[in-house]
């Protein structure tokens, strides 16, 4: 179980359920505006897509471009925003971070009237990505990143570092998939007077996945549980009291 924090370094939380099959531009059109009630603010977001194909009269490739929209909506405040693709569901929030009993209980209302419009297609993945910045004052002398996090990259002193990146990718049976985790030196931080760190999880689930909504919402909190573990481990004390 995790820790409930009076300020939780959750900058953005994203959950995307991926479909194996895509869905009709008609669809996906009643689904925009059937979210309109909740999240009144649209943006149609157009994608080109380039292929090749031969052509029929001399098998010569020939190179066709369409353009394909998706819509992203969002409450009054831009806190609450909904991706609606062809192929995915995609649901966040913003920070500040409302904590998990809100997050789900909103998805578990929009989830079930994007299955009605969607239908009941196959599930091919289940993220749940949460990126956490850590700001850590510069008034905190002498001060490594591995004070803040348990991570660590050894690398030769060639000069002033302003930044860096590290990344890892586990695999978990128990949620049928596995995590990928990447961290980091912000720079220039957003805040002035801080250095800010990144922490960004991402729980995903590809195998054997539930295809009933009760059993999707099951897996999810299991997948929370995995990220909130990972969270832990990763974070130092002196991490923490920036939480409180």
């Amino acid at each position: 179980m995790a820790q409930k924090y009076k300020k939780p370094p959750i900058i953005e939380a994203i959950t995307e359920i991926r479909l194996a099959n895509p869905i009709g531009e008609r669809l996906l059109e009643k689904a925009n505006k059937a979210f309109a009630k909740h999240y009144p603010d649209g943006t149609v977001m157009q994608q080109m897509q380039v292929s090749f194909e031969p052509s029929p009269r001399n098998g010569e490739m020939v190179t066709r471009t369409t353009s394909v929209n998706h819509y992203r909506r969002s409450n009054d405040h831009e806190h609450e925003i909904v991706l609606l693709t062809h192929q995915s569901f995609v649901f966040s929030e913003i920070a500040p971070y409302s904590g998990w009993d809100s997050y789900m209980g909103r998805f578990m209302r929009d989830w079930p009237a994007w299955r009605k419009i969607a239908g009941p297609l196959p599930i091919a993945r289940v993220g749940m990505r949460y990126m956490n910045r850590i700001d850590v004052p510069d008034t905190a002398s002498n001060w490594v990143e591995t004070d803040y996090l348990n991570v660590s990259m050894r690398i030769p002193h060639l000069g002033r570092m302003n930044s860096y990146a590290t990344n890892v990718a586990y695999e978990f049976s128990e949620i049928f998939g596995g995590a990928i985790i990447n961290s980091g030196l912000i720079f220039p931080s957003p805040i002035s007077g801080y250095k800010s760190l990144l922490l960004d999880i991402d729980v995903y689930s590809d195998k054997e996945l539930p295809q009933k909504s009760e059993d999707l919402f099951k897996l999810m909190r299991g997948m929370r549980e995995k990220k909130d573990e990972l969270f832990e481990a990763l974070v130092t004390d002196r991490c923490r009291e920036l939480f409180e």
